[in-house]
């Protein structure tokens, strides 16, 4: 079953669907803790070694995985395709049956869950360095895990960047500043006329520049 989301750009598609209690987890199972309860980063990270290399030999990346919610958590596959063009519906179905497969050996989770991959949209999250070196002159908008000296952990700007595990941003002040990628929560592009023309076919128009 497909679903288009109303509330993101119409580049965004999803394909979304319920899974059974057929998932039963394993007695050490990845993922998996007492109660029925489940680590978050040890699932992104189980699933994501499973994936990169199947979604890279059929011609896609993974972006993101995100799991919300305990009782009946969605899990959130976010992908790109390698060549550079936008996800259609068709390509979310091809991974999402990658995904079955892996799951349905596993079975990483207990009960009644959903899963859900997407395209990353025009204002996409930049989770890898290679976004962040992509998008170079978009406007970002990030949130770190860990304060930065100062005490400041939400940040806009402007994307210059990304190297040696530091991403590059110049902030309204027009300071630079160099963020540890590890430490980022949550880094993305903001939705602007440049960004929009920039993600369509044809000739492009740069970002403005501010020194």
């Amino acid at each position: 079953m497909s679903a288009m989301s109303a509330k993101r750009p119409p580049a965004y598609v999803s394909i979304v669907w319920r899974v059974g209690d057929i998932m039963q987890a394993k007695a050490g199972a990845l993922a998996v803790c007492g109660g029925g309860r489940y680590s978050v980063k040890k699932f992104s990270d189980f699933v994501g070694v499973a994936l990169i290399g199947r979604l890279f030999y059929m011609g896609y990346e993974l972006v993101r995985i995100a799991v919300l919610g305990r009782e009946n958590p969605t899990v959130q596959i976010m992908a790109d395709r390698a060549d550079g063009l936008m996800l259609t519906v068709e390509d979310c179905e091809a991974i999402s049956h990658q995904i079955s497969a892996v799951l349905d050996v596993d079975d990483p989770i207990a009960g009644e869950w959903t899963l859900e991959v997407s395209s990353p949209g025009i204002d996409r999250p930049l989770t890898r360095a290679k976004d962040w070196v992509r998008y170079a002159g978009h406007q970002v908008k990030v949130e770190m895990t860990i304060p930065l000296p100062g005490g400041r952990k939400r940040l806009a700007g402007i994307v210059l960047g990304a190297a040696d595990g530091m991403a590059s941003l110049r902030v309204e002040s027009g300071e630079t500043m160099a963020l540890p990628m590890a430490d980022i929560r949550r880094a993305r592009l903001v939705l602007t006329d440049a960004l929009i023309d920039a993600t369509q076919p044809g000739p492009k128009t740069l970002p403005e520049q501010h020194n």
